[in-house]
């Protein structure tokens, strides 16, 4: 399949309907946010964004990004930097 993860058509072509786990992990975060939303509304049973933004992972953002249907976002700078603390 080829085109857009933020078209409907594309994710329908691409069955994702049937997909256990949707990962969105473009170098683009909004593309990423929007493409595990859509997922998740044609039936993905889970799906994980990757963002850059810092306070999209803060425990202080009052933002309900499961109730947007995104189960789980990926912020690489900090699991780095957990790996180096490690």
């Amino acid at each position: 399949v080829h085109g857009s993860s933020t078209s409907f058509e594309v994710l329908k072509q691409a069955r994702v309907e049937e997909a256990d786990l949707v990962l969105a992990v473009t170098s683009n975060e909004e593309v990423n946010l929007v493409t595990a939303m859509l997922a998740r509304e044609l039936g993905a049973a889970r799906t994980l964004a990757r963002v850059t933004n810092g306070e999209y992972v803060s425990r202080n953002v009052p933002v309900d990004f499961a109730g947007m249907g995104i189960d789980q976002l990926i912020y690489p700078e900090e699991l780095a930097a957990t790996e180096i603390i490690k």
